[in-house]
């Protein structure tokens, strides 16, 4: 088994443990390489009433949360949130958020390089 895919099942397992009997919407871990350089991670709640966010945030393979959001409470119908983070190379990330339900939650996490006048999205993934 590869260190991404162990790092990976040991992210989940912490995050089980931690919100155990809770609705769980979660991005795998992404890697940008050595020019990472910000983690964002995007909420919308498409659905036609509004959604309770107990937990939003951006964590590494340890369980480190590199941001956590303001915007926990109620997600309103066609509400969006976002969170970003400076990150560094030396880690895997990922994005979850903990919910009432998530049915009608969707987003995504995209790892960035910055800097220079740029901003370049070098890999993306959805919750799930």
């Amino acid at each position: 088994m590869n260190s991404s895919v162990a790092a990976g099942l040991a992210l989940i397992a912490m995050t089980t443990q931690a919100y155990a009997g809770a609705s769980i919407l979660a991005t795998g871990h992404l890697d940008g390489g050595e020019s990472e350089t910000l983690a964002a991670c995007y909420l919308n709640n498409v659905g036609t009433q509004s959604v309770t966010i107990t937990d939003f945030a951006i964590a590494d393979e340890t369980g480190t949360k590199y941001a956590a959001s303001d915007c926990n409470g109620s997600l309103v119908k066609g509400g969006s949130c976002f969170i970003y983070g400076s990150i560094t190379s030396d880690h895997l990330f990922s994005c979850f958020v903990k919910a009432g339900t998530f049915s009608t939650l969707r987003g995504s996490l995209e790892i960035r390089a910055t800097g220079s006048g740029s901003n370049i999205v070098l890999t993306s993934q959805p919750l799930r």
